[in-house]
């Protein structure tokens, strides 16, 4: 994900095919985590 330059959209959209129901759940999880991580950062446009 990273590497490819995937935003939280392509992610949710990838995890729909792996999670089905569970992708609203798995995501904010991740999310959380990351923000708790210091792993996110504004992409710039």
């Amino acid at each position: 994900m990273v590497n490819e330059g995937w935003g939280f959209a392509e992610l949710c959209a990838q995890l729909t095919v792996n999670y089905e129901e569970g992708v609203p759940l798995q995501a904010v999880t991740w999310l959380r985590q990351w923000i708790y991580d210091s792993l996110l950062h504004r992409r710039d446009s």
